[in-house]
Formats: structure tokens, C-alpha cells, sequence
């Protein structure tokens, strides 16, 4: 009687040992997550080219050409496009607005900036839109969205933008497109990051660049988002020089 007694004492104190064990790393699983910043986000910012979205073609009738060479950030003009010459470019970069934003690199300047947007028909290239603004700025990217008084893009319509600044120009492509229902909602309720990711992850150049470029000039000192801004320019082989750059405040059109 007494071995078997003691044999259930053991086996109860070895099952409470257990029990605790068990508890204990649940607590720390749970401290450990408690840990975790709560406004962390993981999310993908790489950029996945669209596929079927048609091929630019060079030379341009709209006029916009770029200094021979001319590629280096603070330099010149250089557009914040997957590939900064357009022949390199094997798709046509992508909007879901009817008034995007634009954003180009710019180096310490001062002068009167003319922004040009033009329609790819198929029999012509058409001038649809121009504006000018003052630029003053001691260098950086600079945003530049399509006014009101400019007609709004047309959904599965290719365009091309032109900036010119202190005789240079600088020249670029973009398509409109729809998304279907579902992302629109889930961007409709998503945190910026998320949205960041359902972009890049569908194509959407101008949005992607546009919600990065929101963040980083309202958090500019975000570990997070600085990581996420270089990721996605590696994902797009951009020049890394951009990731020095600040987003420039700018600019008020003239109408």
C-alpha cells in the first residue's frame, strides 16, 4: 500500500512539474509577441512589374528628351520611374487615378518648371494638358500632381509626361488601370504599409511610389519604412542614390 501510494505522489508531482513547465512557456510566448511594437507591420514592398500592359516606344513625338548620360541623382532631371531611360523600360508604368502625381529627382535649381501631358492614340500623340510652376528648391524629389483643370485619365489609355526646367527635359509613361473590386475594398480599409504592399504586389508604379513618399515625409526617422523605401527601390533597380534623397515640398501650378 505504501509503494503504491508513494508511486501516485510521484506521478503527481511530476504532472504538476509539467503543467507548470507548459504555463511558463506559454507566458513567455505571450511576453515575447507583448514585445513586438504594436504598430509593426510585416509587409512586402517589392515591386512586381505588370505583365500585359503594353511596351513605350522610342523615339517620342511629345518632345521629351534627357541629357546624354545624364542618369545621376542631383545632377539633372531624373524621373522616380522603374528604369530612368525609357528604352530600358519593357511595360508601361501604372495608375489607378485619374490625377496622379508625378515625382522626379531634382538638382539645386531655381526657374519655371512646364509640365506637358500627352495621349497615346492610335493614329496620334495628343497634347492634352500643360501647366507651369516655380521651382525653388536646394535639391531632392520633388511631387507634382495632375491639377483639376487637367481632364482626368482615361481607364486602359497610355500617356506621356514631359518636365521641363532650366533647358533641361525629362520625359516618362504611364497607364491608367482599374483594380478589381476585392483590392480596391481591401485598400479602401488597409494601414498605409499594407496598402503599400498590395500595390507593389499588383504593379501600381505611381500609388506605390505615392504611399512611400507620403510616409517618409511624415516619418521620416521610421527604421521601418526607410527599410521598406529601400527595399522597393532594389526591387525596381533603381539607383540606390535615391534612398539619400528628401522628398522636396512642391509645387503649386500656374493656371
Amino acid at each position: 500500500m505504501f509503494t503504491q501510494a508513494l508511486n501516485i505522489c510521484v506521478k503527481t508531482i511530476a504532472l504538476v512539474i509539467l503543467l507548470n513547465l507548459g504555463l511558463s512557456s506559454l507566458t513567455n510566448e505571450k511576453l515575447e509577441a507583448q514585445s513586438e511594437p504594436a504598430n509593426f507591420q510585416k509587409v512586402k514592398a517589392e515591386f512586381i512589374p505588370p505583365k500585359g500592359s503594353g511596351l513605350p516606344k522610342e523615339p517620342t513625338t511629345a518632345g521629351g528628351t534627357r541629357p546624354i548620360n545624364c542618369n545621376e541623382v542631383n545632377s539633372c532631371l531624373v524621373p522616380l520611374l522603374p528604369a530612368s531611360v525609357i528604352s530600358k523600360l519593357d511595360y508601361y508604368p501604372l495608375t489607378v487615378s485619374e490625377r496622379p502625381t508625378f515625382y522626379v529627382s531634382l538638382p539645386r535649381t531655381s526657374g519655371t518648371a512646364i509640365f506637358t501631358l500627352y495621349q497615346h492614340l492610335p493614329s496620334q500623340i495628343k497634347k492634352i494638358h500643360r501647366f507651369s510652376f516655380p521651382v525653388k528648391t536646394s535639391g531632392g524629389i520633388i511631387s507634382i500632381t495632375l491639377p483639376n483643370s487637367a481632364p482626368a485619365l482615361q481607364k486602359d489609355s497610355t500617356y506621356e509626361w514631359t518636365l521641363s526646367l532650366s533647358n533641361e527635359s525629362t520625359n516618362g509613361f504611364i497607364r491608367r488601370v482599374q483594380l478589381n473590386p476585392y483590392l480596391v475594398q481591401k485598400i479602401r480599409t488597409a494601414k498605409p504599409l499594407e496598402k503599400l504592399a498590395v500595390y507593389a504586389a499588383e504593379g501600381i508604379w505611381y500609388e506605390s511610389v505615392e504611399t512611400l513618399a507620403e510616409l517618409m515625409t511624415s516619418q521620416p526617422n521610421d527604421r521601418q519604412i526607410l527599410t521598406e523605401w529601400s527595399v522597393f527601390l532594389k526591387s525596381a533597380n533603381i539607383n540606390q542614390e535615391f534612398i539619400k534623397q528628401n522628398f522636396a515640398p512642391c509645387c503649386q501650378a500656374e493656371y
